[in-house]
């Protein structure tokens, strides 16, 4: 299992020249310090996550990276609590750039809720198939997060005061 410590981490080495750190962290959204290019690229080495090809250029080992499914440890926990935070910076950020954010709220019984799940996995398998198998060089890194968490407790069949309890 691969833990980052940093959302951006899997972002910072995309488009570089050897030892270009200044323009790369220029093209990270929202930009960043040439010493967290240096410190990304030390940890996404450390981690085999990149590796330089044969002309000196870093380039990722992985096409994506992902943690196991329903793996529940504290350092991923933290990820994903920076990813939100990154996901906030681009709702609230530069517009300029091509994005897909969405909301959904809904209501659902058990059976539709295991049935949603096996849904977002079958997504999240066919997203990283078309990852695995564009055959084009990548010329843009993305962040793809897809939650799915509870917006009440389950609600019991019988109505108290013409309110459902819990």
């Amino acid at each position: 299992m691969v833990v980052l410590t940093r959302p951006r981490d899997t972002a910072d080495v995309v488009l570089t020249r050897p030892r270009d750190y200044e323009a790369l962290a220029r093209t990270v959204v929202p930009p960043i310090t040439v010493k967290q290019v240096k410190d990304s690229i030390k940890l996404l080495e450390s981690l085999s996550l990149i590796a330089r090809d044969s002309r000196g250029f870093y380039k990722p080992t992985e096409k994506s990276v992902r943690t196991d499914d329903y793996v529940r440890h504290e350092l991923i926990a933290q990820y994903q609590m920076k990813c939100l935070e990154l996901a906030k910076t681009a709702l609230l950020g530069n517009q300029e750039q091509p994005r897909d954010i969405s909301t959904n709220i809904i209501s659902v019984s058990e059976q539709g809720f295991k049935r949603v799940q096996k849904c977002l996995q079958k997504f999240r398998d066919e997203v990283r198939a078309v990852v695995r198998n564009d055959d084009q060089k990548a010329d843009r890194v993305y962040q793809l997060d897809v939650q799915l968490f509870p917006n009440s407790k389950v609600f019991s069949q019988r109505k108290k005061h013409g309110v459902f309890s819990t």
